[in-house]
């Protein structure tokens, strides 16, 4: 049951990820999601979700996340951030998701992070604030969080212009994504890399900046690799 339970949570994130930062409202991915996520009810809210009936969810998952479960917290803001859902709020989309940090959840940090790096309704544009919640995922080897990071050096969009810096991040989510299973769907569009961040980092470097940030990489994965 356990094991189950992960893999519907992480099926769930993948359709997110694929509706959030791809954008597509293809029918479908409307599709997939009502059949996988019908076979997959771990939380309270869950089943009245899939019914339809937002309002009663949202009193579910907040009952829960005030109970300590940070997935909760996570689908409650998820009901404010994504269609279909309540009506689209971001500030507490925001809320619920920092309240799910809070209790322990590492996936929030970079739904934080993409909602500041892009401006979404009615929270604004903000770089500084995408980038401490980025590097934060980053610091706990959530795959989105560093790639999108990465992105951020690669536009000069960071508080300090670092290409080195930037090159490392790419380094260890590619390392990362070479090493984990390949149906996952964020590490299918961080190989790809349709962003061109690796082209834009490293026409920017010298040969040895490129191997300082190759070996600034090396170092952080074997110090992740030791926790």
């Amino acid at each position: 049951m356990i094991n189950i339970s992960i893999r519907c949570i992480d099926i769930n994130f993948q359709i997110i990820f694929i509706y959030g930062v791809l954008n597509m409202r293809h029918l479908v991915i409307m599709l997939l999601m009502i059949i996988i996520t019908s076979a997959c009810s771990i939380t309270p809210g869950d089943a009245a979700r899939r019914a339809g009936h937002y309002l009663q969810a949202a009193d579910l998952y907040e009952a829960g996340a005030e109970q300590g479960d940070p997935i909760a917290a996570q689908k409650l803001a998820h009901l404010y951030n994504y269609k279909p859902g309540l009506p689209e709020n971001h500030e507490k989309a925001l809320f619920w998701y920092k309240k799910a940090i809070q209790l322990g959840d590492i996936q929030s940090y970079w739904f934080v992070g993409t909602i500041y790096r892009h401006g979404k309704g009615n929270v604004s544009k903000n770089c500084l604030l995408a980038e401490e919640y980025f590097l934060k995922g980053a610091e706990k080897g959530h795959r989105c969080a560093i790639y999108d990071l990465a992105e951020m050096y690669s536009e000069r969009l960071t508080i300090i212009s670092n290409d080195i810096e930037g090159l490392k991040w790419l380094n260890i989510v590619t390392n990362f994504v070479t090493n984990s299973p390949k149906y996952i769907v964020e590490c299918q569009y961080i190989m790809k890399d349709s962003k061109k961040v690796r082209e834009k980092l490293e026409s920017r470097m010298t040969a040895d900046q490129r191997e300082k940030a190759r070996e600034l990489a090396d170092d952080w994965i074997q110090r992740w690799k030791a926790k």
